[in-house]
């Protein structure tokens, strides 16, 4: 019976109710859209910090091109060779700055070798066309085009050549000494391109100097050598080899045959600081990366490539010995490692010793992807990643190679987002002579995208908040508060206040679900709509290669398509605007009820 009255008086006014629903619907959809889309899009920012990560790059500007003028044999003419010049080293202290905000410290890295001869690395694929070999001139002669020589004894290089000859030119050198036949000279070279029309001569030597050491202190000053200026060929006489320039002929050839030992080893904090497993370039084929734990206590743990695992049947939970005996701040074991012209030997002539000498437990086993970038940039045959902590021993004294930070060997991870941030307090800093760069893999372009629509949903929210709370009041005003007349019928003919309150709080609440229900579904059903065409566009970049956060992103593009997740949010919303509606109605119902019927009938007259 008051349901009926209810409906009944709705049924009066079509015009109104219609409108009522209408507007209620439409407010209800604004409200869970922007509801919908604001936790849609601060799940997915989660999702991308997730999977997204920012690095940053340091580099010392070069101040100064240097051109030197070397002599040319062939051309009988000097050629001018450039290269870059910097300034003294800045400290990577300079990094550590109020603002900075960093999730990994800046490292400046450099690569170890490992001389490790009870493992495979596949060394005779390794062509350096290097030689230290004793030998005499056919005759006397002037080398400063091809002239032959006999090679007597090979000390490093391919023992095939013992008793051949060779083709050997001075060329570097615009007045070279005279060598006579009969002598017995130990000279270094390596192969070289013949003189035009000489073709035919298979290759020529040229010299290739190897005796002096290229020792450097960590600050990257050069450590004083005991030979005052290098050289690439003796004369043998008895007894040389008692000397010390002699020994330190034997002693280069000894170090020289160990580079086809070497194991690259890179020491880092974090495996995403090593650009080509920022860039997927390396993954983890089998196993797992080294924990931030592992990283932080220097746990004894590694990473090896699939090729040395499989060379030497190792396994995730096999120990690899690395004993380290020099360290190069030049290059990546990516280029370093790959041309082995290094002179090995320290300032005292001899080669560098062991500094850190330790066994570490395999984690993971990674694997190159087809077309990976090779270079500086690259990860080199074999290489090794160990945590930086795990080296506690100092390596200054084992130094063979030194430049300032360059984009390869120095890098820090800030905050997704955090680029901006960032640039501004370093530039409060005041060095210009460091240029940063930053790698996200496209998150700026997608945190704009994501943003723009994170504040779009916050505007749906809110407008539709505030809509729902008008169109409630207005309606419930005209529903309700205008119906004071009925109310006093009512109360007349013996309805109680509890009676009155039903008979006018049905027939609202009704519409009011049912506007809820099919505008938050709505809603609902729009967010679905809009989220399938904004997540099927890319916000990340894919500049820098085929990195996994590709895969890993078609995996989880289902939790922006669950409509059933985006009902259940729903559901809430429409508890919300029925909560506003149920208590906005009873403010303006107990208004009515708790007046008398006469002073009700008087008002309802009276307007």
């Amino acid at each position: 019976m008051i349901i009926k009255n209810s409906f009944r008086q709705l049924k009066r006014t079509p015009i109104k109710t219609v409108l009522f629903l209408l507007l209620l619907i439409a407010a209800s959809a604004f409200f869970s859209l922007g509801g919908n889309l604001w936790l849609l899009n601060n799940r997915n920012i989660k999702l991308y910090e997730d999977t997204f990560t920012t690095i940053g790059t340091v580099e010392q500007r070069e101040t100064a091109i240097r051109q030197d003028n070397i002599w040319d044999a062939e051309l009988k003419e000097y050629r001018i060779y450039s290269s870059k010049e910097y300034n003294k080293p800045i400290p990577l202290s300079v990094l550590d700055f109020e603002g900075a905000n960093y999730i990994a410290d800046p490292e400046w890295r450099c690569y170890y070798g490992a001389y490790c001869p009870e493992y495979e690395n596949n060394s005779d694929d390794i062509f350096e066309g290097v030689f230290a070999v004793e030998a005499s001139p056919i005759k006397d002669c002037i080398p400063d085009k091809p002239i032959k020589l006999r090679i007597k004894k090979v000390l490093y290089g391919e023992k095939a050549y013992e008793g051949a000859d060779i083709w050997f030119c001075n060329h570097y050198d615009p007045n070279p000494e005279k060598l006579y036949e009969g002598k017995t000279y130990v000279l270094s070279f390596k192969y070289g391109v013949p003189h035009k029309g000489l073709e035919d001569l298979g290759f020529e030597g040229r010299p290739y100097y190897l005796i002096k050491s290229s020792q450097v202190s960590s600050k990257g000053d050069s450590v004083e050598d005991g030979i005052a200026e290098d050289y690439f060929y003796e004369e043998v006489t008895d007894g040389f080899y008692d000397t010390e320039r002699g020994k330190r002929w034997l002693e280069m050839a000894k170090a020289k045959t160990l580079w086809h030992h070497i194991i690259p080893v890179n020491a880092t904090h974090n495996t995403n600081l090593l650009m080509p497993f920022y860039t997927g370039d390396a993954y983890i084929y089998i196993g797992r990366d080294i924990s931030e734990k592992e990283y932080l206590d220097g746990t004894k743990v590694c990473l090896i490539s699939k090729d040395f695992a499989r060379n030497n049947l190792l396994e995730v939970g096999d120990s690899v010995h690395l004993p380290l005996f020099y360290a190069d701040y030049e290059n990546t074991a990516g280029a370093g490692y790959t041309y082995i012209g290094y002179n090995l030997l320290n300032a005292k002539g001899e080669v560098y010793p062991v500094f850190e000498d330790n066994n570490y437990i395999i984690t993971g086993i990674y694997d190159i992807s087809p077309g990976a970038t090779v270079g500086e940039y690259g990860i080199g045959k074999n290489e090794v990643i160990i945590p930086k902590a795990s080296i506690k021993h100092s390596d200054e004294n084992n130094i063979l190679a030194f430049i300032p930070m360059m984009g390869y060997n120095t890098s820090f991870q800030i905050p997704n987002g955090y680029i901006d941030e960032y640039l501004s307090a370093w530039k409060k800093v005041g060095i210009d002579e460091l240029e940063i760069t930053f790698f996200d893999k496209g998150y700026s372009l997608m945190e704009a995208g994501i943003n723009n629509m994170k504040n779009l949903s916050r505007i749906f929210f809110v407008a539709g908040f505030i809509l729902v709370v008008l169109v409630i009041i207005f309606f419930c005003n005209l529903f309700i508060a205008k119906q004071q007349k009925r109310t006093a019928i009512e109360r007349s003919i013996g309805f109680s206040k509890r009676q009155c309150i039903g008979s006018l709080l049905s027939g609202i609440i009704l519409l009011i679900l049912v506007g809820s229900v099919i505008g938050c579904t709505t809603g609902a059903i729009l967010t679905n709509k809009i989220s399938k065409e904004t997540t099927n566009k890319s916000y990340y970049d894919y500049k820098y290669g085929n990195f996994p956060v590709d895969a890993e992103m078609e995996n989880k593009k289902d939790i922006e398509y669950d409509l059933s997740s985006m009902i259940k949010v729903s559901i809430g919303m429409e508890s919300i605007v029925i909560l506003i509606g149920i208590t906005i109605s009873l403010i303006m119902i107990s208004n009515n009820v708790k007046k008398e019927p006469l002073e009700l009938l008087t008002t309802s007259f009276k307007e």
